[in-house]
């Protein structure tokens, strides 16, 4: 049976207690321009998301409750739904997935890793992280596999700077056997035709369920939970130009689960962070610290922050401490 330690859960549930209690929103000095512009069919958190051209596009993820895994719970569907709003819709199927990411680049869409649910939902779980990677091309409607991650890896996160995407952070489940954490990092040029993966500098930490976004020229890998069971307001940043990683400010937060399942994405010349403390965050222009600007319509986590314009994101899915959340928010920073 593969599932987080005892020790693991029971600390997660003592950190989200503490947090009912005294949930850490600072005061917001920035009013969100905000509307409702669309609702997914079903309940989804841990999927993979992206931008491309005038859509917002989502890849797997799980329709389950909180600890709940089966293959008919996984979404096998890409979806659609302009960035204007409306409705969604299915362009594609592939494997169940959950755990991935999904980057774009050019006019393509790339899908890495994730894990698969061998049992039924209510039966033992048989988690295991999958290296596959696939790009889609929307215009022929086809996905093409390419080389696949070095290792498994679920529960991670990857960006796109330059020509290159970056995969950081997550863990390798393989049925019983106990999680193997990932310290190691790889990136892919994708304007090439022979693809592979190439080793970069090995992160100075092992986080899963972390968000990582490019700002900058640079990698940041946000939050997340550690191989040692503790949530994390940690943000590392990677140089390509140097191949090193330094430590970063940490989110403001009372408790680490404020970098817990959190999104990252930069837009306009900055880089923003939503929680499920039910704030935006925003890095300084020096780099040096984060700055609550704004609180969000909705607490989320485990969920994906898109762009949608030079000032603008969607948000879409996860769930929060009342439940899952299917509203699709856009929200403009004035």
């Amino acid at each position: 049976m593969n599932r987080a330690p005892v020790s693991s859960r029971l600390r997660l549930l003592g950190i989200l207690l503490v947090w009912l209690v005294a949930v850490d929103v600072t005061a917001a000095d920035v009013t969100l321009l905000e509307d409702k512009v669309g609702e997914l069919p079903f309940t989804l958190t841990s999927f993979g998301g992206a931008s491309l051209g005038d859509y917002a596009y989502i890849y797997g993820g799980t329709m389950g409750t909180a600890h709940q895994y089966g293959k008919e719970l996984q979404n096998d569907k890409l979806m659609r739904i302009p960035l204007a709003g409306g409705e969604w819709e299915t362009v594609a199927s592939g494997p169940r997935l959950q755990g991935l990411a999904l980057v774009a680049h050019g006019d393509q869409l790339y899908r890495i890793g994730g894990f698969e649910a061998r049992n039924a939902a209510g039966q033992e779980q048989d988690l295991w992280s999958v290296d596959s990677v696939a790009c889609f091309d929307p215009a022929s409607g086809e996905w093409t596999a390419l080389p696949p991650l070095p290792e498994p890896r679920s529960s991670f996160d990857a960006a796109v700077i330059g020509d290159s995407v970056y995969v950081v952070g997550g863990w390798a489940m393989a049925g019983d056997a106990k999680p193997v954490w990932h310290d190691t990092a790889w990136k892919m040029d994708l304007s090439v035709d022979d693809r592979r993966w190439t080793a970069i500098a090995k992160a100075t930490f092992e986080r899963r369920a972390l968000a990582v976004a490019a700002h900058r020229g640079k990698l940041h890998a946000i939050g997340g939970m550690t191989s040692g069971d503790e949530t994390s307001l940690e943000t590392d940043v990677y140089d390509p130009q140097s191949d090193s990683w330094v430590a970063g400010p940490e989110l403001i937060g009372d408790s680490g689960m404020t970098g817990f399942g959190a999104a990252a994405f930069a837009t306009g010349g900055q880089l923003y962070v939503t929680t499920v403390a039910g704030n935006l965050q925003k890095l300084a222009s020096d780099g040096g610290s984060w700055i609550v600007v704004a609180e969000t319509p909705t607490a989320r986590f485990f969920h994906r922050m898109l762009p949608a314009g030079k000032n603008a994101f969607l948000l879409i899915g996860g769930s929060n401490f009342r439940g899952r959340v299917t509203d699709v928010e856009r929200i403009t920073v004035p």
